[in-house]
C-alpha cells in the first residue's frame, strides 16, 4: 500500500485490563488495523492488527514500532515478505523510540472511517 505502516499501543487503561493497539499508514494517517485486549500480546497483534492490514491495504515497504517486544511476531513476518516490496533498499522494519513513531490517538477519539490528525 504505502512506504510506512506505524504500529504502537495506547496502555492508559492497561489498570483496568485495556491495551489498545492500532496500525496507521504513515502517509495518509489512516487507521488501516487495531484490537483491543486486556494484555499485550504477540499473536494477536499480528492476526488482528498487522495481518489484517495487510490483506485489506496490500504490504508496506516499511513497519515502525518502539523498541518493545510485543510486535515481534509481526516484524519477523514482515522481514519474511521483504522480497514481496516494491523498494527493496530499504529495511522492512525500524524499531525506533516511542517519540519516533506516530502515536495513537485515544480509542474514544478515532473514527475508523476517515483519517487520525494529531
Amino acid at each position: 500500500m504505502g512506504h510506512k505502516l506505524h504500529v504502537d499501543q495506547n496502555e492508559k487503561l492497561v489498570m483496568f485490563g485495556v491495551t489498545h493497539v492500532m496500525a496507521i499508514d504513515g502517509f495518509s494517517k489512516k487507521v488501516v488495523g487495531h484490537s483491543t485486549m486486556p494484555i499485550k500480546n504477540n499473536l494477536v497483534i499480528y492476526e488482528e492488527v498487522y495481518r489484517s492490514a495487510v490483506l485489506s491495504y496490500g504490504l508496506w515497504d516499511q513497519m515502525r514500532v518502539d523498541c518493545g517486544t510485543e510486535f515481534y511476531l509481526s516484524l519477523f513476518i514482515q522481514e519474511k515478505l521483504a522480497e514481496h516490496r516494491h523498494n527493496h533498499e530499504r529495511r522492512p522494519f525500524v524499531q525506533t523510540p516511542s517519540t519516533r513513531v506516530t502515536s495513537i490517538p485515544p480509542y474514544s477519539d478515532v473514527c475508523f472511517d476517515s483519517t487520525y490528525t494529531e
